[in-house]
């Protein structure tokens, strides 16, 4: 509405009036303050962003008030921006991959699937946090765990993978398959397990285990490409 705009506009000003000299401001600031519709949420982001003035840029300040926020797209925004602080450095880099963590515990599924990929996309260094999350309540999130830990190719968690092999959904079951056969001789230790899918109930995931341990045969012991070499004559 027309005095919404007016509403949002004006304490813009005051906002841009606290920012720091020669500071360039990004779209983000105006994106997420427009979300935020509430008047003492609005009010609390400019009195933020003047605390956080002479520490950090002043962007931050907005971007933590909308990892804060009521409304899950301006939560996803605040993530995704938090992103693109913490990729191109400086001194908000590491408030930026703390906002990020943070909204690991999210109480919605998709604001912690959103945060999941981000904190894969900045390193080795968040795998511990990411590990986490494949115990998550959410099956997608488990998904974009697993991903995220396979681009890595951290042998550290390669355990923690394989467990997701007796995950209750088939979909997380049939990811951690595909990650693991990336893996190579990390994923040693977890052949066997791959080989007995071979013969679970479902084919699909039978297929999967057959295309993983093809990838894995030089890891494998005798018994296991003996039992491959079952499946493909019984199917």
């Amino acid at each position: 509405t027309a005095s919404r705009n007016v509403f949002v506009l004006f304490y813009l000003f005051i906002y841009l009036f606290a920012s720091p000299p020669n500071r360039t401001f990004h779209f983000t600031d105006i994106t997420l303050l427009y979300h935020i519709t509430d008047f003492q949420d609005v009010v609390n982001a400019c009195r933020t962003a003047k605390k956080f003035r002479k520490l950090v840029d002043v962007e931050l300040a907005v971007v933590l008030r909308g990892a804060e926020h009521s409304c899950i797209a301006v939560r996803i925004k605040a993530v995704t921006e938090s992103f693109r602080l913490a990729r191109d450095g400086g001194g908000a880099s590491k408030s930026a991959v703390s906002i990020i963590v943070a909204r690991l515990e999210d109480y919605d599924s998709n604001v912690r699937e959103v945060s999941v990929i981000a904190l894969g996309e900045l390193g080795e260094t968040h795998a511990g946090a990411i590990a986490a999350r494949l115990e998550d309540s959410d099956w997608e999130v488990r998904i974009a765990a697993l991903h995220a830990l396979g681009n890595m190719h951290v042998a550290a968690h390669a355990g923690a993978i394989a467990a997701r092999l007796e995950d209750r959904d088939l979909r997380v079951l049939v990811s951690a398959l595909r990650v693991l056969k990336t893996l190579g001789e990390h994923a040693k230790a977890h052949v066997g397990a791959i080989a007995a899918l071979l013969y679970d109930g479902n084919k699909d995931v039978q297929q999967e285990a057959a295309m993983s341990l093809d990838d894995l045969q030089e890891f494998a012991e005798p018994q296991h490409i003996a039992a491959l070499k079952e499946w493909y004559e019984r199917v």
